[in-house]
C-alpha cells in the first residue's frame, strides 16, 4: 500500500495540487496548527479510525487540486484557510443531518478533458459520524443522500488517482 505522501505527490498528475502545512509535513512542517488539530480530532474521536485520515490533516492540513482544462476542482477540507475550506469555521453544519462529516468535495466534468453542458457535476465525500454504518469513505453524488464508497482514506486517495478524477 502506498503512503499519503507517495499518493499526494502522485495527484499532482492530474492538475494542479496545493497542500497546507501541519505539524507533520514531510518537507516543512509548522506547528501553527498542531493544536487546532489535535483539538478537533479529540472532538470528533470517531475520525481516529482512519490512521491515514488522520496523518492526512496532521501532515497537510487541507489540499485543492485544481485543472483548468476541464474545471476539475477537489478540495479536501483542512485547516489552512489560504488551501480550502476550514474543516470548522466553513459555511453551514460540519455535520449532516444524517450524521456525516464531509471532508472533501468536488466538480467533475461528464468526460474528461471536456467541459459539457451538463457540468459541473457535484460530489462530496464524508465519513459517518454515527458508529451505525460501515467503517470507511461515504461518497454522496450531486446532493443525492450518501453512499458507502471504500474501505478508508488512503484507498479513496488510490481511487482518485488511478480515476483521474472521473469520481462519479
Amino acid at each position: 500500500m502506498k503512503t499519503i505522501h507517495e499518493l499526494i505527490r502522485e495527484l499532482s498528475s492530474l492538475g494542479a495540487v496545493v497542500t497546507g502545512h501541519g505539524p507533520k509535513h514531510p518537507e516543512a512542517p509548522s506547528d501553527d496548527l498542531g493544536a487546532e488539530i489535535a483539538a478537533f480530532l479529540d472532538e470528533h474521536g470517531f475520525l481516529r479510525r482512519d490512521e491515514e485520515y488522520v496523518d492526512f490533516l496532521e501532515s497537510y492540513a487541507g489540499l485543492l487540486l485544481t485543472r483548468e482544462h476541464d474545471f476539475l476542482s477537489l478540495s479536501v477540507y483542512g485547516f489552512d484557510p489560504e488551501i480550502g475550506l476550514h474543516l470548522t469555521e466553513g459555511e453551514g453544519d460540519l455535520l449532516t443531518e444524517d450524521g456525516f462529516l464531509t471532508f472533501a468535495d468536488a466538480t467533475v466534468s461528464e468526460q474528461e478533458g471536456v467541459f459539457g453542458p451538463n457540468d459541473p457535476l457535484g460530489v462530496a465525500f464524508g465519513f459517518d459520524a454515527t458508529g451505525e454504518r460501515r467503517p470507511g469513505v461515504y461518497r454522496n453524488l450531486s446532493g443525492r443522500p450518501y453512499e458507502w464508497y471504500c474501505e478508508g482514506f488512503t484507498e479513496w486517495l488510490e481511487t482518485l488517482v488511478r480515476l483521474r478524477g472521473r469520481w462519479i
